[in-house]
């Protein structure tokens, strides 16, 4: 489990794990000090028996591991009171894991020789590491590209200028275009994620929307106003530019709407005469 962070620049982490390793009170024999195992009796230490079924159209032999040894050949007459005849044992360790920087949720990471061991002196097979990264609350991963959201002001989206950006090596300067639209997007080189095993990082790309205050004091609404007039705005439809509307048109109005529902009436109640 690793936050947002951690997965960007690496982190090392303790990883208590328990694997399986030969007894040490049978040096992996699974037979109990002073005894040795023997040759199983029903396989003559083959580990594989022969089986012979009768059947209508005669009868099929096939091979099949010994029941009695489980494939091994030999048998433990008295088992280990440690590892009850298993030979294996389970061995809690604990593991210094360094994590690289740029894993992403789902990446796998092979500790060698880390797994379980064999039996009959197989060696140790490997550990795969499964990391899952928590969300940030700010920053969307898309692989080695950070994507962030950020809101501007009126006045910073007109006239332009320069502010602060949280990426996740810290606050970085970001200017802003006169002019910038919702909508816009400025790419931050280099402040991303990561390649694995590699020096270079992605991009943050930075999602601009213009925030319009809800809440204006008289003084603000007062600028607005006037700012409306310099640019030659209209914030409201003149008396003279609406339109107006005659009793014989309302009527026509009226007559067609009446017409309409009367159709659509004829329609689901059916037509006269079979039509």
């Amino acid at each position: 489990e690793l936050d947002f962070h951690e997965a960007v620049f690496g982190v090392e982490k303790k990883l208590a794990i328990k694997h399986l390793r030969p007894c040490t009170t049978c040096s992996g024999s699974g037979a109990a000090p002073g005894s040795k195992p023997v040759t199983c009796a029903g396989c003559g230490g083959h580990g594989q028996v022969r089986q012979t079924t009768s059947t209508f159209f005669g009868q099929f032999s096939q091979v099949a591991i010994c029941p009695q040894c489980s494939g091994e050949g030999t048998k433990v007459d008295k088992a280990c009171d440690a590892c009850q005849g298993k030979a294996l044992i389970r061995q809690a360790r604990t593991l210094e894991l360094k994590i690289p920087g740029g894993v992403d949720n789902g990446s796998r990471i092979r500790v060698p020789q880390e797994g379980d061991s064999g039996r009959k002196g197989v060696g140790p097979g490997d550990l795969y590491v499964i990391c899952h990264v928590r969300e940030h609350e700010k920053f969307i991963r898309e692989g080695t590209t950070i994507h962030l959201k950020q809101s501007i002001s009126p006045s910073m989206a007109a006239l332009g200028g320069e502010m602060w950006i949280e990426t996740v090596g810290g606050k970085r300067a970001l200017k802003i275009a006169a002019g910038t639209q919702t909508g816009t997007i400025q790419v931050m080189k280099h402040e991303g994620v990561p390649f694995l095993n590699s020096e270079r990082r992605g991009d943050q790309q930075v999602h601009i929307f213009v925030e319009v205050p809800t809440k204006l004091s008289d003084e603000e609404k007062q600028l607005f106003k006037q700012l409306s007039e310099l640019r030659g705005e209209k914030l409201a439809i003149p008396e003279s530019e609406r339109p107006t509307s005659s009793s014989k048109d309302d009527k026509d109005d009226k007559k067609d709407h009446q017409s309409i529902f009367d159709a659509i009436a004829g329609v689901f109640k059916g037509k006269p005469n079979g039509e």
